[in-house]
């Protein structure tokens, strides 16, 4: 199982729901779904995102994607194992 984008809408941030759905998504994903993993992938930088991710137990698989454009991003890729 593949997340490529969580988002909350900054008018909801910090009331806990990220976090809830999050763990819902990945009740889901384990229990409906019978999904061995699930991968994600974080901009480096956001360190919320990394925060929360690696509180589930997400680790770095060691993968990077680099994309250029108006600005060079890197998205680096996070695994769970269920």
């Amino acid at each position: 199982m593949t997340i490529c984008r969580f988002m909350i809408d900054h008018k909801f941030l910090g009331k806990g729901w990220g976090r809830q759905s999050f763990d819902a998504m990945l009740n889901y994903f384990k229990n409906s779904l019978k999904a061995s993993s699930v991968i994600l992938m974080i901009e480096d930088e956001n360190m919320i995102a990394k925060k929360l991710y690696t509180s589930y137990g997400f680790t770095f698989t060691g993968k990077i994607n680099t994309f250029t454009g108006d600005m060079t991003t890197h998205e680096y890729y996070y695994r769970l194992d269920f």
